[in-house]
């Protein structure tokens, strides 16, 4: 976010809750920074903020969509009764939120009418997912958040073939040192195998994983400059062709 503060753009931010750094970074952007508190699990809230963008800056070019949680945790045989309803929760942030916003946002993405600079032939609107490898793995205990990240990736193809003046474009972030790292370290060996959940805590004692401005300003840069040729990929974001190209630095 304050990558693409910093190139100069106005940002509409969807958050449940406001953290005292988003307050602070608000602070610091005045008028550019707006926050449209809601949860993404709530159609209405989806809409709150496109209608925020739309009163606030007159345009809507872009979206990041990043919201994603990774419970429940377990193998496919155990999400019955119950779990099951956790499974459908996580669907209702992983997948049906990015349906829920993007139905309100296509309409302005896809017009050019008051998008001063922008030039003949250029996208009209951007759409970045924040996706993972998780989408073609199959890590186990990850039933649920696999499923989900294959959902959205597939998503990002349609929505590519549907709208050719959008550029859409989902995207591997990597494995940055987020909570969802620590969550996999606290959690995961109650539901993943050795090897797995070996390997992602090998990563934090190895300090390997990646500083979240890193892949984050590839999807900044993304959202910016994406071009055509990119629309219903899905890439990784430090593949020097189709992804790293566009960075932009904080």
């Amino acid at each position: 976010m304050s990558i693409l503060l910093k190139a100069g753009c106005n940002v509409v931010s969807l958050q449940r809750t406001e953290t005292p750094q988003l307050t602070a970074l608000a602070g610091k952007h005045p008028g550019a920074l707006v926050i449209s508190k809601g949860d993404v699990a709530k159609e209405e809230d989806n809409k709150a903020a496109v209608d925020v963008a739309l009163q606030s800056f007159g345009r809507l070019d872009a979206l990041i969509l990043n919201a994603g949680t990774l419970h429940p945790l377990g193998a496919v045989s155990s999400l019955s009764g119950p779990r099951l309803d956790e499974l459908k929760s996580l669907f209702d942030v992983n997948f049906f939120a990015l349906v829920a916003i993007l139905a309100h946002a296509i309409p302005h993405l896809r017009a050019r009418e008051g998008k001063e600079g922008l030039k003949e032939g250029e996208p009209a609107g951007r759409v970045v997912l924040v996706s993972s490898g998780a989408a073609t793995g199959g890590v186990t205990g990850w039933a649920a958040y696999n499923a989900s990240k294959a959902a959205m990736n597939s998503l990002g193809r349609t929505l590519g073939n549907e709208e050719p003046d959008i550029v859409t474009v989902a995207v591997r972030p990597g494995t940055p040192d987020t909570v969802m790292q620590q969550k996999i370290r606290e959690l995961g060996a109650a539901h993943m195998s050795p090897s797995d959940h070996a390997r992602f805590t090998g990563l934090h004692e190895r300090g390997e994983l990646l500083p979240p401005h890193e892949p984050g300003g590839v999807l900044a840069g993304l959202a910016l400059d994406a071009p055509r040729e990119l629309s219903g990929d899905f890439v990784n974001w430090n593949d020097e062709d189709k992804a790293l190209r566009w960075r932009r630095k904080v």
